[in-house]
């Protein structure tokens, strides 16, 4: 069991030009190089072949067509049944294509059209509102043109701005004729008819008191408000006639669909490869092809080259050199798959780093399990999650559908350790199954002293773990940073150090220590030992700031006192479990207590409805509730205060030249190929 990336080899393929065709097909079938661009003395790089304009030409007509049959086809259509191929070129492609370029530009044609409807529909829409509110406002379109002593406005203004208008027209306002309608938003549309000598002061009285003038459509302008609104009203339903029938134009060409989308995915294909030959090395005679495989299929590469160029090729690999960046490959099974959605979303790891998934696996369930300990949730967890990953496609959802079936036996089984299902306890329902462990809510919250103790156990397992597998990280690089890194060798000593204060004296070393320093030599014997053992590391990690990263004094300094303060926050973060879980509990006991109290004098079938439904309803709240925040806080802790100790996450995913394929298999040994 590896705790790393998958070993990566580099490969450099010298092949006749003769040969490039056959040997690039199987490498796109093949799918397990990932392509470099080839950087060699007296070697040129490729160029993109002259069909490539066609062929990108030929993918934007099929999208725009299959993106018009959305419009037309009902959600959920699909073609389950992949249509088998031959290996043909560009060439070959293309002339099928061209054999359907008519019929994809009577489509396209169509959606133009269709999208020209809409445009019109759209303007005919906001010219419909305004003739809406000219005859809300009584006001004739073709009144508000062509008077030879009158000027007419019309828009819209807010209602404090339009008191104010009031007031300072108001010596004027038995020449002008104004009348308002509100609208939403605490606006007014304002219509005013003035006499043509007052026009350039009323217009600047508006436009001062943000007055927007409302532009009549020419589609409306000249008639009068009804004559206009049937005008609109008929050309509405002339594009929708219209829409119609070009519609079903559209459906009648829905049987075309499969083939479309064959020969779109055959041509994205030459596409990529046109554009990947790009990092190949040319001279005049041979081609040259460099990249990165998995070292476990590197055989299997090599044969297929071999095959493919009938030997006539020169294979060289090695692996990777000081300096190098492989691609990362991180390919985990069984619950540890799930988990990796947790590490990638932090960043996969670098070629050379170790993969914390494995590792997580194990730590991730236990401390959301303490959180979230009970054996009914636990048990719904894991339904959720199961119907999770089988019924909702997608790799995103997989793998979160796993992470919450393993959170869920975690969930379980501290469910059975604190004696808990549904919140019904051995302390508040008799007949219940008694703790293996403990009940954190029992013995009046005394259990909650030696449950926070645990858990401080815990965080200091936790971070140990984190500064061990930083010094091993470090320590494949130098052991100098390996000894004297903040989360190193001096790191885990002064975790541990302070731990074994906490674990000897308890909270009590601050005070013991304060007075030791005040000058009361009993206390300071009591706790100088392990005073000792904390100063030590905390003293030479300077030293590494200095000395190692060749950092400042000052911010060397520095340095003590943050590794002492992270690690002392770090470890009270993890008490967090035994407020969440003592929250859980607490919430599942009010359920409890409520549907006590509300049915304390019902009897028969409406108290136990009552009862039943009460108890469901509060626990599926409470389960939806404190399972969201058991997950972020399980999260947080792992993120923040664990995997940050050796993690950066800074690799970059493998991403191998394929031929990706959803509509089409390639025919092989001879199979009788279907025609598209």
């Amino acid at each position: 069991m590896s705790f790393y990336p998958k070993e990566m080899m580099h490969v450099n393929i010298l092949i006749p030009k003769s040969r490039k065709d056959d040997v690039v097909r199987e490498l796109k079938e093949n799918g397990t190089l990932e392509l470099m661009e080839v950087q060699e003395k007296g070697i040129d790089n490729a160029r993109l072949s002259d069909t490539y304009p066609r062929t990108s030409e030929a993918i934007r007509m099929i999208e725009e067509a299959l993106d018009t049959f959305r419009l037309v086809e009902k959600k959920g259509r699909g073609f389950k049944e992949r249509v088998e191929v031959g290996d043909e070129n560009a060439a070959s492609i293309l002339k099928k294509f061209e054999k359907k370029r008519h019929v994809l530009e009577k489509i396209i044609s169509i959606r133009r059209e269709l999208k020209s409807l809409k445009e019109r529909e759209a303007k005919l829409d906001e010219t419909e509102k305004i003739a809406s509110l000219l005859q809300s406002l009584n006001v004739d379109p073709k009144s508000l043109t062509g008077h030879p002593f009158v000027s007419v406005f019309i828009g819209k203004m807010g209602e404090r701005d339009h008191e104010n208008f009031a007031k300072e027209v108001s010596p004027h306002s038995k020449k002008i004729f104004i009348k308002t309608m509100p609208l939403e938003g605490g606006n007014l549309m304002l219509a005013a008819a003035v006499p043509n000598s007052l026009e350039e002061s009323v217009s600047k009285t508006l436009n001062m008191n943000g007055f927007e003038p409302l532009k009549i459509p020419g589609e409306i302008s000249g008639y009068k408000i009804t004559d206009a609104r049937n005008n609109l009203l008929a050309e509405f339903e002339s594009i929708k006639v219209k829409e119609a029938r070009l519609l079903g134009s559209v459906a009648k060409f829905l049987k075309e669909k499969k083939e479309f989308l064959v020969l779109l995915e055959m041509l994205r294909i030459e596409k990529n490869t046109d554009e990947s030959g790009m990092l190949f090395g040319t001279t005049e005679r041979t081609v040259m092809i460099s990249g990165w495989t998995p070292a476990r299929n590197l055989k299997s590469l090599q044969g297929v080259v071999k095959k493919s160029a009938g030997n006539a090729c020169s294979i060289s690999s090695r692996p990777p050199q000081k300096g190098e960046t492989p691609p990362t490959l991180v390919r985990n099974a069984g619950p540890a798959g799930g988990l990796e959605i947790l590490t990638k979303s932090y960043g996969l790891p670098d070629y050379n780093e170790l993969d914390p998934t494995k590792i997580i696996t194990l730590t991730f369930p236990i401390i959301f399990g303490m959180m979230f300990g009970d054996v009914g949730h636990g048990v719904l967890l894991m339904i959720a999650g199961f119907a999770m990953s089988r019924k909702i496609p997608g790799d995103g959802a997989n793998r979160l559908g796993k992470t919450l079936i393993v959170c869920g036996v975690a969930a379980t089984f501290f469910g059975f350790l604190y004696g808990s299902a549904f919140g019904l306890t051995h302390e508040n329902t008799p007949g219940m199954f008694e703790p293996l462990w403990m009940e954190p809510l029992a013995e009046e919250g005394r259990n909650i002293t030696s449950f926070i103790r645990f858990s401080i156990t815990i965080a200091v397992v936790v971070l140990s773990l984190g500064c061990i597998l930083n010094i091993i990280n470090q320590g494949r690089h130098s052991l100098k940073h390996a000894f004297f890194h903040p989360w190193g060798v001096l790191g885990l000593w002064v975790l541990l150090a302070g731990a074994n204060l906490f674990y000897t004296h308890g909270i009590d070393f601050i005070p013991l220590t304060i007075m030791g320093i005040l000058g009361d030599s009993a206390a300071l014997g009591t706790v100088f030992n392990g005073l000792v053992l904390l100063v030590v590391p905390l003293a030479l990690v300077p030293l590494g700031e200095i000395f190692v990263e060749k950092k400042p004094l000052v911010v060397g300094l520095y340095s003590i006192m943050e590794v002492g303060q992270t690690f002392l926050v770090n470890t009270i973060s993890y008490v967090r479990i035994v407020i969440i879980a003592v929250v859980h509990g607490a919430l599942l006991l009010i359920v409890i207590r409520i549907m006590e109290m509300v049915t304390s004098g019902l009897t028969g079938l409406a108290g136990s409805v009552l009862a039943t439904v009460i108890f469901i309803g509060g626990n599926v709240v409470v389960f939806g509730m404190e399972a969201m925040i058991a997950l972020v806080q399980t999260t947080r802790l792992h993120y923040y205060e664990f995997v940050s100790k050796f993690y950066r996450g800074s690799g970059r995913s493998f991403a191998p030249f394929r031929a990706e394929r959803s509509y089409t298999v390639r025919r092989i040994n001879g199979n009788k190929l279907k025609h598209i």
